[in-house]
């Protein structure tokens, strides 16, 4: 099983919520988990309450072996 951290920032979140995108990023990677030591997520809402399209999404994935792959959307 990967050690997946889910950090949620600007929104409304609950631990149902951080299951959830454990559970999607677990599915997505559980063939590379061997070389994988953890996946940091990190969600944010740049702009709070006031709505619009501004969310981010950063993924790092820390290798065992590789370093650190890092992808922001």
């Amino acid at each position: 099983m990967l050690n997946i951290r889910v950090h949620m920032r600007g929104r409304g979140s609950s631990a149902l919520d951080e299951e959830r995108v454990t559970s999607i990023y677990q599915a997505a990677l559980v063939r590379f988990q061997t070389a994988i030591r953890e996946v940091r997520v990190r969600l944010s809402d740049v702009n709070g309450p006031k709505g619009g399209n501004d969310k981010v999404c950063c993924v790092e994935l820390r290798l065992k072996e590789q370093g650190v792959i890092v992808a922001r959307s």
